[in-house]
Order: C-alpha cells, then sequence, then structure tokens
C-alpha cells in the first residue's frame, strides 16, 4: 500500500484583506498560505506518505517574486530531504504569457533534483518511492490550452475558406460552443485512454492532471483568465487508473469512488467567494487493482 499526499492551486502571493507585518515584510494573507503549507508539510512527514503530488497552480503571479519562490522551494525541500519523492505538475497560473519564456516550476526541472519531478507536457513517469516504483500520467494545462487553441484556429479556418456553402454551415454548426467543447471533451477523454494503455499492469499507476472540470464554484472563475470553457468530469475517468489526482478547481470535489478521483480544492481559502467550501489535501491510502 503506497501512501499518497495530493494537493493543488495554492496560489502563494494572493494578498486579498490582508495587511504588511512588519516583522516578516510579508503580507498577513501570504502568512496565511504559508501557514497551511507548513500544516500539510507537517502532516506528511508525521503520516510518513510515500509520494507527494502537486496538481499544479503554485503562485498567484506567473512571476512570482523571489521571496515567494524560497518561501515554496524552502518547504518542498523538506519533503526532499525526508527521502519522499514530490511531483510537480504545470498549472494554467505556472504559465508564461510570452512564448520561449520559463514557468514558474521549470527552475526545479533544471536543476535535476533527485526525488522531484516537474510535468510541464502530457507523458508518463516512472517514480521510485520507498515501497517501489509508482506511474504517474500527467495532464499539464497547456495540454488543454495549445488543444483548445488549435480547435479555435480549425474552426476560424474552416469558416473563412467556405463561407456560404453548405459546407460551411455545417461546419459552422459543428463549431458552436457546446460542439468545440465537445470535441475538446472527445480528444482529452481520447488522450487519457492512450496514456492508459500504455501504463504498465506490473505497477501502480496514477493520473494527475490540471483541468477546468465540472463548473466554477468561486474564486477559480476571478483568477481564470484564458478562456471560459468547464468540460465534463466523466471524460478523466478511467478505471485503468489506481487514483486520479486533480487540480484548478477550488473547492474539494470526489468526482469518482472507483477509481478514486479527487480535486482537494485550493489549501487556503482565496477570497470570501470560498467561504463555505471545503478545501485544503488529501492523504489516500494507494492499492493497486
Amino acid at each position: 500500500m503506497l501512501k499518497v499526499l495530493h494537493f493543488a492551486d495554492l496560489h502563494l502571493g494572493v494578498e486579498n484583506f490582508g495587511k504588511l507585518n512588519p516583522k516578516t515584510s510579508l503580507n498577513s494573507r501570504v502568512e496565511d498560505f504559508l501557514n497551511a503549507f507548513d500544516l500539510l508539510v507537517e502532516k506528511g512527514l508525521k503520516e510518513k506518505v510515500d509520494l507527494v503530488i502537486f496538481a499544479g497552480d503554485a503562485f498567484r503571479d506567473r512571476n512570482p517574486n523571489p521571496t515567494l519562490q524560497r518561501e515554496f522551494a524552502k518547504r518542498i525541500s523538506k519533503f526532499i530531504h525526508a527521502g519522499i519523492p514530490v511531483v510537480l505538475l504545470v498549472g494554467n497560473h505556472d504559465l508564461p504569457r510570452v512564448k520561449n519564456r520559463a514557468n514558474t516550476l521549470e527552475i526545479y526541472k533544471v536543476l535535476d533534483i533527485p526525488g522531484l519531478t516537474v510535468i510541464d507536457q502530457i507523458e508518463i513517469i516512472k517514480i521510485k518511492t520507498g515501497k517501489g516504483y509508482v506511474q504517474i500520467a500527467g495532464v499539464p494545462w497547456d495540454y488543454f490550452l495549445n488543444l483548445f487553441l488549435a480547435l479555435k484556429a480549425e474552426q476560424k479556418t474552416t469558416r473563412s475558406v467556405v463561407p456560404n456553402s453548405t459546407l460551411s454551415e455545417a461546419k459552422g454548426k459543428e463549431r458552436e460552443p457546446e460542439n468545440l467543447k465537445k470535441l475538446l471533451e472527445e480528444q482529452i477523454k481520447a488522450k487519457i485512454k492512450d496514456l492508459a494503455e500504455r501504463l504498465d499492469p506490473d505497477f501502480p499507476s496514477i493520473l494527475t492532471a490540471h483541468l477546468p472540470l465540472g463548473q466554477q464554484f468561486g474564486s477559480e472563475q476571478d483568477l481564470e483568465i484564458e478562456l471560459d470553457v468547464f468540460l465534463k468530469p466523466e471524460i478523466v475517468i478511467n478505471s485503468d487508473f489506481d487514483y486520479i489526482a486533480l487540480g484548478h478547481m477550488h473547492r474539494f470535489q470526489e468526482l469518482s469512488k472507483d477509481p478514486l478521483a479527487i480535486f482537494p480544492g485550493s489549501l487556503e481559502k482565496v477570497d470570501f467567494g470560498e467561504k463555505n467550501q471545503e478545501n485544503g489535501f488529501v492523504i489516500i491510502n494507494l492499492t493497486q487493482k
């Protein structure tokens, strides 16, 4: 049995309704988020977890200041020094706005730190834990965003090439927002199926994805700036995976029991819109099917 700590949507740097603490030079809301992060690390070490998965969105801003980067690294390093491997998935707030610039987690990939893995493209990796190997299939936000943009570009091309024909009318109907959403759902589901078919049955497997599934419940609507598409949750449910670790939605949600699929929610409440929402982190006991 493998004990896995799963969290997401840390959003370090949120300062809503906070004030400067002159003793630390940090905003009081930033301190709230760091205190929640400290509790997570303390619990993970106490429970002797075998693996930590962070499912995206480390910082509020795509260009976090060095202090926030230091505080994030300080806490992640505690797991690494304890011999607990950590997987960091790149979310939408981790991505730069300008092509060829580094994402907020890329420095860890460049440093090539043993036990610390960054997933910034769709792939399957094998992680060595204290209880053997586990397979992690990663679906970062960048995959979803590029697919969305490609389908939107195809829509525009289709409409401009044959603007008045019967074919154009048919294509136009196919590419209306709901049908664009359907295409996204079909392709993402097919990609996850492809990942599942490449798994080694001799090892446990986890799917981790940063995707907009279900509906908006609060602050993710304000934090989301690329697009306004929310997909059917069932597209990620694939029984070939032993656990599905999700990120992006800020409310705790259990999408499926078999396989277990969870959004842990944001680690700390981002604003008053989340005051009645459950959120935090989860520790699950993974058993291979």
